[in-house]
């Protein structure tokens, strides 16, 4: 486990970093944002990762470790897909996005919310939480080797992560209300619920006509709430065998 954190992590960290700079630069042409709307939820992502480092930073714990690869990830996710000039690679790097950025990154936030000082020790559960990766795979290995994959794929992939994000959701605000966080002071945790509804509130708001269709997407920045307030959650919910550094 030593070593996994010590490898495994920085170079999440590293691949991620460097994904979502490179994306800003160069975003792909399947995205339908504006470049500056792309640029401004990539810098979110960005810190999204900020906040997954300075938790993992000051308390080296398991749900820690969890919190950095989940905004990796989601550094990866808001990043966006690369582009290239001669779009020949560019179906690649998509399902390669959907599978890292969309597939695990929801994946990831689910098995944070279930296992959040918790030990899962049912191999199935985990199966389950990180199913949405087995059609982005898929996709991934038919574009690979025949230049396209299966549109139902995709498709399967942004449903399952929509659904898992949603049930992550629900998960943590189950669990604060009945004080299933064990060493988590209930601030925080009333915190991590007022932060969970403002990023749904916020996404729910691109369906509403406020802003012009193509900014709407700016309304996502609500979601930099979440991982702001789990920073706090985790940084102050120590417990016994846990590292301040």
């Amino acid at each position: 486990m030593h070593r996994y954190m010590n490898i495994v992590i920085p170079a999440m960290v590293c691949f991620s970093l460097v994904w979502c700079c490179v994306a800003i630069v160069f975003p792909g042409e399947l995205d339908t944002d504006p470049v500056g709307v792309r640029r401004v939820l990539g810098a979110m992502g960005l810190g999204f990762l900020a906040c997954g480092i300075f938790a993992f930073g000051r308390v080296r714990s398991p749900e820690a470790s969890l919190f950095l690869r989940y905004t990796s990830l989601a550094c990866f996710h808001w990043g966006g897909v690369i582009g290239t000039e001669s779009g020949a690679y560019t179906m690649d790097l998509f399902a390669f996005y959907l599978l890292v950025g969309v597939g695990l990154a929801e994946s990831t936030f689910l098995h944070l919310a279930v296992s959040f000082r918790k030990e899962l020790r049912q191999r199935w559960l985990l199966l389950l939480i990180y199913l949405p990766c087995v059609p982005g795979l898929l996709f991934l290995l038919q574009t690979l080797i025949v230049g396209a994959g299966t549109d139902w794929l995709a498709g399967a992939v942004f449903l399952l992560s929509s659904l898992y994000s949603v049930v992550a959701g629900i998960v943590w605000i189950v669990r604060v209300a009945r004080r299933d966080l064990d060493g988590v002071m209930m601030s925080g945790g009333w915190l991590l619920v007022a932060a969970l509804i403002t990023g749904v509130a916020s996404q729910l708001l691109v369906e509403v006509v406020l802003l012009p269709e193509t900014q709407s997407s700016l309304f996502n920045l609500g979601l930099i709430a979440v991982p702001v307030s789990l920073t706090y959650v985790i940084v102050t919910s120590r417990s016994i065998g846990e590292v301040d550094r």
